[in-house]
């Protein structure tokens, strides 16, 4: 059950990711914007917050995709987002708060998609 709204959700935001790579792709170029903490005008960002949306688009379809149909990678590719994130956040982060919450999130994760009973079962090959 979980797992469908889930997928829901992820489409939903698959539908809302275009209109905000539109709103950055034909934004005003002298319209200010702050990125890594950096105050600049969206013309000298442009490309790389498009690119990057982007991408996340299709992280988002393909995720709920694969959610929906039950495809075993989808599970195997979310969970690694979520270690590589971790292991990004422990080697760059400053503030290494934020490590036990992620690394909480990681490990609830695992267990949903490998460990729970039904879900497991569902991504099993039929």
């Amino acid at each position: 059950m979980f797992l469908a709204f889930f997928s829901l959700l992820l489409m939903g935001e698959a539908v809302l990711l275009p209109l905000i790579i539109g709103y950055f792709a034909f934004a005003s170029g002298d319209t200010g914007v702050t990125l890594n903490g950096v105050e600049t005008s969206i013309g000298e960002v442009r490309l790389e917050i498009v690119l990057s949306l982007f991408v996340g688009w299709l992280f988002v379809v393909a995720f709920a995709v694969g959610f929906w149909k039950g495809v075993p990678i989808a599970r195997h590719g979310f969970v690694t987002i979520f270690v590589v994130l971790l292991v990004i956040i422990a080697v760059k982060s400053s503030s290494l708060n934020v490590i036990p919450g992620m690394a909480l999130w990681t490990g609830l994760l695992y267990w949903y998609f490998y460990r729970k009973t039904n879900v497991s079962n569902y991504f099993s090959p039929k």
